[in-house]
């Protein structure tokens, strides 16, 4: 029963759509672990602070929005294909919606779409 107590804790981790697969499996190990101990309010507390850091998180890192993006910006996002990853850009041209939840970086070699969500802008042109 604890373990499924771990478990949906770290489902609800998960859910706020922030660790990349790392953290996910950092995150369910650490369950598994706190679950072997027995000792829920150890788990409890951990997950709290777990919380507390994420919401954080996303309060400072909130994610910009494609009109905040200009050409020479270097743009930092997590691309939208079947092996995400964190990729940096460096923006030759204002970025168009792919969907509703990507979006079309330019470099001048070529395009990658990423997810919209995860749009951050590194530094920014001095030209802007």
């Amino acid at each position: 029963m604890l373990f499924d107590f771990a478990a949906e804790l770290a489902a609800d981790i998960a859910a706020l759509d922030t660790l990349t697969p790392d953290e996910l499996r950092a995150t369910t190990a650490a369950a598994e672990r706190f679950a072997a101990t027995g000792n829920e309010d150890q788990w409890d507390r951990a997950y709290r602070a777990e919380l507390e850091k994420r919401a954080l998180s996303l309060a400072l890192t909130a994610p910009v929005q494609i009109t905040d993006i200009h050409p020479g910006d270097l743009v930092e996002a997590t691309t939208a294909s079947t092996h995400p990853r964190t990729t940096r850009v460096l923006v030759d041209r204002t970025p168009w919606s792919g969907n509703e939840r990507s979006t079309v970086l330019s470099d001048g070699r070529g395009v990658i779409a990423v997810l919209t969500d995860t749009l951050r802008v590194a530094s920014t042109s001095t030209a802007n």
